[in-house]
């Protein structure tokens, strides 16, 4: 990475929400406001593992791309010339 010139950095929008509740989990997300009881879906931000459960995801992704490094949400794309790129 030393030697690279080209940087391209990815912010993943909405990184958690793309991460479905598995069936059996999405009751233990419930919450109870003066309206009504919700239950989250999708991944919510926040809950003590979402992080962890993002990160492991985003790794799982990006498995065996090389010039790729990333952090929770973030992707750094590097190379030596700009051909490399495409």
């Amino acid at each position: 990475m030393e030697k690279d010139q080209y940087f391209s950095k990815i912010d993943l929008s909405k990184g958690y929400w793309q991460i479905l509740v598995r069936k059996e989990d999405i009751q233990k997300t419930a919450f109870v406001t003066l309206d009504c009881h919700y239950e989250f879906l999708s991944m919510p931000f926040g809950k003590i593992n979402s992080g962890a459960t993002l990160t492991r995801a985003v790794k799982k992704l990006l498995c065996g791309m090389d010039n790729m490094v990333d952090y929770i949400d973030d992707l750094l794309i590097h190379t030596d010339t700009w051909e490399a790129t495409k």
